[in-house]
C-alpha cells in the first residue's frame, strides 16, 4: 500500500480560518488581529490553506497552502507572511522542490528566532503516492529570502512527516514511515530535531505509526499526539486502522498509549481530535443521528464517552475553544449537506450552533 497524500480544500480552508478565529481572541499579545479580515490575494484561488502559525509575539502569521496546476498535473506550495499589526501581506513565497522531486504539498511553518520555516512533503512527477518522497524544511527570513533547504534524512523507504512543533529553541518535526518486504509493511514513526543551520538529529520510534492527518501538541515539555494509528506490522493489502491517543517524549519514545472506544463509529477516519491546553485529548465521532465526545487526560485516563443526539454527521475542523470545543460540522444530508460552525460543552456534550 501506497502512504498516499491527500488534501481537502475544506477541511484546511477550515483549520486555517478556525486557527486565525482563535489567535485573535488570544490574550497573549495586544497586537493581534481582533476584527476585520486581510485579504489574500497572492494566493492560487485553488489553494488549499494547510496550516496558520502566529509569532510568539502576536505580530506576525505565516500560512502555508498548496494547489494544483492542472496542465502539469504537479502540486505546487506556497508560503505567505502576514503582518497582523499593519493587516496586510508582507510576501507569498513559493517553495522550492528538493532535489528531482515535483510535487511539493506543504504542512506546516512555524516561527524561529528572526526566521520563518516551512515544513513539506515531496514526491515525483505526475505520482500522487509519496513511495520515493522526501521530507524537507525551508528556511526564510522574515523579509521573505530562501535562506536554505534540506530535506530530513530518515531511513525507511517512504516517509511522511505529519507536523512540526516548536520546543525548548528548537523545532522538531514528527512524521511517519513505512518498510516493505514480501509479505510484509511495517510502519514507525520519527522525530527529527533541526538547527538553525537545518541540520537534523533524526530517532525513529518503531512501534507502528499515526498518520498525516492525526493532531499534535506540545504543552510543557511532553508532547500529545491523537489519531488514526498503523500497527507495527501488517499483512500486505490488509492494513487495519485503529484510533489512538499518546504521549510522546520529545526526544522519541511513548510515555503512555490509549484507545477511547467509539462504538458508534463505522470507520475510524469519522473521528476527529482536538487537545486543548491542559493536555486533555477530546476525539469526536459520529453516526446515525448520534454523535460521542471521549476525553482522556493528561495521565492518560479515558473517561466514559458523551453520546448525545446531533444532526451533523462529518467533522471539517475541530478546536479547542475556551472551556469548551468548536467544530465545523456537515449535516447529514447527504455529500452536498451545509456545513454550520458548533460550539461543544465537553461535560454535558451539549451542542450550540
Amino acid at each position: 500500500m501506497a502512504i498516499t497524500m491527500q488534501t481537502n480544500t475544506m477541511t484546511r480552508f477550515s483549520v486555517a480560518a478556525l486557527t486565525l478565529l482563535m489567535a485573535s481572541g488570544c490574550a497573549q499579545s495586544e497586537p493581534l488581529v481582533r476584527s476585520g479580515s486581510i485579504l489574500l490575494s497572492d494566493l492560487a484561488a485553488s489553494s488549499d490553506i494547510n496550516n496558520v502559525a502566529v509569532s510568539p509575539d502576536g505580530t506576525l502569521a505565516c500560512i502555508v497552502g498548496s494547489y494544483v496546476k492542472e496542465r502539469e498535473a504537479a502540486v505546487y506550495s506556497t508560503v505567505t507572511l502576514v503582518d497582523l499589526v499593519q493587516k496586510k501581506v508582507g510576501w507569498t513565497k513559493q517553495m522550492p522542490p528538493p532535489d528531482a522531486m515535483a510535487n511539493v504539498y506543504a504542512v506546516a511553518c512555524r516561527f524561529q528566532g528572526d526566521n520563518v520555516y516551512a515544513l513539506a512533503n515531496a514526491d515525483a512527477a505526475h505520482a500522487m503516492a509519496n513511495n520515493v518522497g522526501r521530507v524537507y524544511v525551508v528556511k526564510y527570513s522574515r523579509n521573505g529570502d530562501e535562506l536554505k533547504h534540506a530535506a530530513i534524512p530518515v531511513s525507511t523507504e517512504s516517509r511522511v512527516a505529519i507536523d512540526m512543533l516548536a520546543h525548548d529553541g528548537k523545532l522538531h518535526v514528527i512524521g511517519f514511515g513505512k518498510d516493505t518486504d514480501a509479505n510484509n509493511e511495517y510502519y514507525s514513526m520519527f522525530v527529527a530535531t533541526v538547527d538553525d543551520t537545518l541540520a537534523f538529529q533524526t530517532r525513529m520510534m518503531k512501534d507502528g505509526s499515526y498518520t498525516q492527518f492525526a493532531a499534535v501538541r506540545a504543552i510543557g515539555s511532553q508532547w500529545y499526539i491523537g489519531g488514526d494509528f498503523y500497527p507495527k506490522i501488517v499483512p500486505k493489502n490488509d492494513l487495519p486502522i485503529y484510533y489512538a491517543n499518546s504521549k510522546i517524549k520529545p526526544g522519541g519514545g511513548y510515555l503512555w498509549s490509549v484507545r477511547p472506544q467509539h462504538k458508534v463509529v463505522t470507520a475510524s477516519d469519522n473521528i476527529a481530535t482536538a487537545i486543548d491546553d491542559r493536555a486533555t485529548t477530546y476525539s469526536l465521532s459520529q453516526s446515525r443521528g448520534t454523535s460521542s465526545l471521549i476525553a482522556v487526560d493528561a495521565g492518560g485516563k479515558i473517561a466514559p464517552a458523551i453520546t448525545y443526539k446531533s444532526a451533523f454527521c462529518k467533522v471539517d475542523a475541530f478546536t479547542p475553544a475556551g472551556r469548551g470545543l468548536l467544530a465545523i460540522r456537515q449535516s447529514c444530508a447527504g455529500s452536498g449537506g451545509k456545513r454550520g460552525l458548533v460550539w461543544i460543552d465537553p461535560v454535558a456534550g451539549a451542542v450550540h450552533g
